[in-house]
């Protein structure tokens, strides 16, 4: 039963459908309703093929605006506040539409507001004390249209672009909405408005009584049927001429493309992101109005959850999408051929490095045929992200440079590379010897074989990493998976089988440690990376990071070693020639020189600021004096300095 039943009776006399009041200025019917039956503040005014353009768009204001004008119907995140009957006075059964439908409306207590065109068409217009949403709003308005020929749904269909000219709009033929009902009568009818359950009881009994609609619960309490007269088919609407999704994100129905909102809804979010759209972009289009349609979608959830619903529903279309992209193997867009010139001058080298990274799976396959494959098929990782950090694909790099990115021992980094070069199909080819001070050279190309298939793939994208520091401590079985999972988000263990071809125990091994710290974590049965999880604060945690310092200083006094003694070394580029008895004797003073000589004094060094690179050793990685606390020093002052004299920056 209406709360408002006696509000109701008050209102329902026999003046109540039939009387109008003439003398109420178009300007104060306008100031009044526009505002009351708008979901926003917001009309368009007709152009002059009779359309109305969003470009034509304006704020509701209180006088009624010279043109012809409509206020639109669903705010902006695609609710409506008023339900509106637009019928239309083209067709013969008008009047008997618009008698049938106030008397199924007062059958349920159901307060409403009636206004008339210029042009005899008619408008009923029923205020709700709770706004509903598009989808809901437009489920009851198509459903009685299927009962009344003369009424048109098409106000209702989509929530971007629903409007209604209100009372006291213009007409383009002059004059304008007139109120049939009584003015007072209606301003109490939509300071009263109607209440939640009295709508709703109207949708079960649309729902009972429609023709193509099967029934899906009963009515609470026997109301009377709507009339059988006119029967037309809802679902028989044209389908939109731009995308399906972007129009059901914009308030169209979907009725008849999705079996429910919430496929509707997933549909128009995995449009969306396949478009480049991230999260953010969505957000702001659906608060600024433009997506009223998705809005509506998630009206049923509160605030807060909204945000996280589509967080989720975000991150499952990202998901679908990149795995859609690589089990169909799409071919890239093809570049413009404008710069073709500039990059062959270029020579375009990276893009050449992840050409030769799209076959990588295929030297994963062939490197597993070997004892060490899986050693083998991390080295090449730290091969591909050396050619990308020197911009080369033929370099001369030293075992422990390697043994640093592998974390193996510069020994075993030897041994894979000898191995490697031989393996059949390897890209690494060995293309100088190294001696004394230089490293072996080895270069990077496909044969033409690879080249052909190489051609027909994507390019390779996002970094390469040979092994991150905290695969020092996991090892290379867990730096595959994490790269496998990385690469194709949200894979079961068995596809990761296959995908990183390790073993069934291997891989749940890997899996099990990155879970316990927080790496990875399984969804659905399915293996996903954890974004909040700090990679190189994980690595501190476990000591890899002092390992790798340890390691690196040890390299380090290492080298130094070795350039000394290649010093002696006749050949070699760090050759010293011996030093002569006399070079070590000042000829002035006859004392024994410490150091190097000092150079030629010029006495404008006194006075001239040193550069960075004159007051720091590269070499020992010191300063001879720190900047900030003799900046004016000069040369003479540092040359006099013992070599090994020197402030530690």
């Amino acid at each position: 039963m209406n709360k408002y039943r006696d509000s109701h009776a008050l209102l329902s006399t026999g003046t109540y459908r039939f009387a109008s009041d003439s003398t109420v200025s178009a300007d104060a019917q306008w100031s009044f309703f526009a505002s009351k039956i708008a979901g926003r503040a917001n009309y368009r005014w007709m152009n002059a093929e009779g359309k109305y353009l969003p470009s034509n768009e304006r704020f509701i204001g209180d006088l009624s605006p010279a043109r012809p004008a409509a206020v639109m119907i669903y705010s902006a995140d695609g609710r409506a506040q008023t339900i509106c009957l637009d019928f239309d006075a083209k067709f013969p059964s008008l009047h008997d539409d618009i008698a049938a439908c106030q008397t199924w409306l007062d059958s349920f207590n159901v307060l409403y507001v009636v206004d008339q065109s210029i042009s005899g068409g008619q408008h009923v217009y029923i205020p709700l004390s709770e706004s509903m949403s598009c989808v809901d709003a437009r489920y009851f308005v198509e459903h009685l249209a299927t009962h009344w020929k003369s009424l048109d749904a098409s106000p209702h269909r989509v929530a971007k672009h629903g409007c209604i000219r209100v009372p006291g709009s213009r007409h383009k033929k002059g004059g304008h909405q007139e109120l049939v009902t009584d003015f007072d009568q209606a301003v109490t009818i939509f300071t009263v408005r109607n209440a939640a359950n009295v709508i709703g009881q109207l949708i079960k009994v649309t729902e009972l009584c429609s023709t193509d609609k099967p029934v899906s619960h009963k009515a609470q309490t026997v109301s009377p049927s709507l009339p059988q007269a006119i029967v037309r088919n809802s679902s028989s609407l044209a389908k939109p001429q731009a995308s399906l999704a972007r129009a059901i994100a914009e308030g169209a129905p979907f009725e008849g493309f999705y079996t429910s909102p919430s496929e509707a809804r997933m549909a128009v979010v995995c449009s969306l992101v396949s478009s480049g759209w991230d999260i953010h972009q969505i957000e702001d289009e659906m608060s600024s109005g433009r997506l009223p349609g998705l809005a509506a979608l998630y009206s049923k959830y509160s605030t807060s959850a909204q945000q996280t619903r589509l967080q989720v529903e975000v991150s499952k279309a990202e998901s679908f999408i990149e795995k859609r992209h690589v089990n169909n193997r799409y071919r890239p867009v093809r570049k413009s051929n404008i710069n073709d010139s500039l990059n062959s001058q270029r020579g375009d080298i990276h893009r050449e490095i992840r050409q030769m990274r799209a076959l990588i799976d295929f030297y994963d396959q062939r490197f597993s045929r070997s004892r060490s494959g899986i050693y083998l098929r991390v080295l090449m990782r730290a091969l591909f992200e050396f050619a990308h950090k020197t911009g080369q694909t033929r370099f001369a790099v030293g075992c422990r440079a390697l043994a640093v990115a592998t974390g193996m021992h510069y020994a075993t980094v030897s041994k894979l590379l000898k191995e490697i070069v031989r393996i059949p199909g390897s890209p690494v080819t060995k293309t100088k010897k190294g001696h004394l001070g230089e490293a072996d050279e080895y270069e990077l190309r496909l044969d033409r074989a690879d080249q052909l298939i190489a051609g027909e793939r994507r390019l390779a994208k996002g970094k390469i990493y040979s092994i991150r520091p905290i695969f020092r401590a996991l090892g290379p079985v867990a730096a595959l998976v994490y790269e496998a999972i990385e690469k194709t988000p949200r894979q079961s263990r068995k596809d990761l089988m296959r995908s990183t071809g390790l073993s069934g125990t291997a891989v749940h091994e890997a899996l099990k440690e990155m879970a316990s710290l927080g790496m990875v974590s399984l969804d659905h049965g399915e293996w996903r990376l954890r974004v909040s999880a700090n990679l190189r604060q994980l690595a501190d945690m476990l000591g890899v990071l002092d390992e790798m310092t340890d390691q690196i200083s040890r390299y380090r006094a290492e080298r130094k070693t070795w350039h000394e003694y290649l010093a002696k070394v006749p050949g070699s580029r760090y050759y010293r020639e011996p030093i002569q008895e006399h070079e070590l004797y000042d000829p002035v003073t006859e004392e024994v020189i410490v150091g190097p000589p000092p150079p030629r004094y010029r006495a404008e060094d006194d006075y001239r600021p040193l550069d960075e690179h004159e007051l720091y050793d590269a070499e020992m990685d010191y300063f001879w004096v720190l900047p900030e606390e003799s900046p004016e020093t000069s040369l003479v002052d540092i040359s006099l300095l013992r070599p090994y004299e020197r402030v530690a920056a």
